[in-house]
């Protein structure tokens, strides 16, 4: 029997990858979730949404992603992690990939397509959106090729709409391209949850997977890890991942406040409070 088993769930509650089923829109997800659907449905342009590590912003990402997709009808969507290439035609050749398009060698070519991909999109009436995770680690260069791309556009409206995954330090490359930051027409910004807003997501990715958050956790446990994560999403997942191990390793069917001090001690690396 593994740790999951034991406390009858059907997997991992508390995984850290981006799972869409584990998604759990708090006050702030919701809220942030409504401005983006709103810049692109109306193809505003550039929407930036910035948060400190561990609060979401991928998980959400995935989440529009995945509805993007289930209305294949409406949207065209594609998904780039993680920019890293310092050459403009390498990072727009990652563009192009992720829409699955041809990728000459030749600048001006791939341009050409792009170009047509998108106008053979808006004749389709379909909305072009590129989500651009972990968008600080842009090379500033490139900042240029992104401005440029949101000069691809009709007298109406954007032909590419892109939402940005950022953490804020990406403000500082900004400051290097006031061009492109005049172009972004929204933005949001993803914080801690709140203790309730916390809490609630813990029952619902414990729900997912089969269980009952407060049958597990004992609600003298629930302020306690909030305040030793400070309220942020991952740290949350992963401090309760690991107090489930604990409470397993002692053939517990509970994490009780000392489980989840030993959880805590354990992960002392990760700079958290009793």
């Amino acid at each position: 029997m593994n740790v999951y088993q034991h406390f009858g769930l059907t997997g991992p509650p508390f995984s850290v990858t981006p799972d869409p089923r584990f998604a759990y829109a708090t006050k702030e997800h919701q809220l942030s979730l409504v401005k983006i659907a709103y810049s692109v449905d109306e193809r505003r342009g550039i929407f930036l949404l910035q948060g400190e590590v561990g609060t979401g912003k991928t998980t959400l990402g995935r989440y529009l992603l995945h509805n993007w997709s289930a209305e294949s009808e409406k949207y065209t969507a594609a998904h780039l992690n993680t920019p890293t290439t310092r050459s403009q035609a390498g990072f727009l050749r990652e563009i192009m990939d992720a829409f699955g398009l041809d990728t000459p060698r030749n600048f001006a070519a791939l341009e050409r397509i792009l170009l047509a991909f998108l106008l053979e999109g808006r004749l389709a009436g379909k909305i072009v959106v590129l989500l651009l995770d972990e968008a600080q680690n842009i090379a500033v260069p490139n900042l240029d090729l992104l401005h440029r791309l949101s000069n691809l556009q009709t007298v109406e409206e954007q032909l590419l709409q892109i939402v940005l995954l950022a953490q804020p330090n990406f403000t500082n490359k900004l400051d290097q391209r006031p061009a492109l930051r005049s172009r972004i027409t929204g933005g949001t910004y993803l914080g801690p949850l709140s203790f309730d807003d916390a809490i609630e997501m813990l029952r619902h990715r414990i729900g997912v997977a089969g269980g009952d958050f407060d049958k597990v956790f004992l609600k003298e446990t629930h302020k306690p890890l909030y305040n030793a994560t400070q309220g942020i999403c991952r740290d949350l997942c992963v401090c309760a991942d690991a107090a489930l191990v604990g409470a397993f390793a002692r053939n517990s069917r509970v994490v009780n406040v000392d489980v989840l001090k030993e959880a805590i001690r354990d992960m002392s690396f990760k700079g958290w409070t009793k």
